[in-house]
């Protein structure tokens, strides 16, 4: 029953199997939850309530974030990898921040065509940034608890991590990853 579910999130989610895509937002994981109990959980109603059936799914979500108590130093590098990748987000995930590939056009001009990050950088929009999270280990925490309180189980943090690599390393180890250990399962 497991796979079966497994295979439906997935065909449902737009993501391919052991490839998580970025997650885009909290939207997406709700959206995504709703397209679980749609497609793998209501189709066996002898499999006990909802929850108990959404239980059985182990949700994982990938995040792009960048860890710095300098908002703006952490901003600055999650703009740099939404102005590389953002043209090459799916349809599934530009539609969930409320986004078409026609919002990245210039962006990519600037990056592929005339190699001109800062200028990408900056037609990188607020919407654009829901893609991540960036900030500080505290609201790190805070966008992760709202995340695994919708029933994310594992999650993966994807880069950029920071402006310092290294220290958002330290950081994500001697702040965040202690944080959920002290929670219940």
């Amino acid at each position: 029953r497991r796979d079966r579910a497994a295979r439906a999130a997935r065909r449902r989610l737009d993501g391919a199997p052991g490839v998580p895509a970025p997650l885009a937002g909290d939207r997406a994981l709700i959206d995504g939850r709703a397209a679980i109990q749609h497609n793998a959980i209501d189709r066996n109603p002898a499999a006990g309530t909802d929850e108990d059936r959404l239980a059985d799914i182990d949700i994982a979500a990938c995040i792009w974030c960048s860890i710095s108590d300098d908002k703006w130093a952490a901003e600055n590098a999650l703009k740099e990898k939404i102005a590389y990748y953002g043209h090459a987000l799916s349809p599934t995930i530009l539609e969930q921040l409320g986004l078409t590939h026609q919002d990245f056009v210039a962006i990519e001009q600037a990056v592929m065509v005339e190699q001109d990050i800062e200028k990408a950088k900056s037609l990188v929009t607020q919407p654009m940034m829901q893609i991540g999270i960036a900030g500080s280990a505290v609201y790190l925490i805070a966008r992760l608890e709202k995340l695994i309180d919708m029933g994310v189980k594992h999650i993966s943090l994807g880069p950029p991590l920071g402006p310092d690599i290294a220290g958002a390393i330290q950081t994500i180890g001697r702040d965040v990853i202690p944080h959920f250990r002290r929670q219940p399962a």
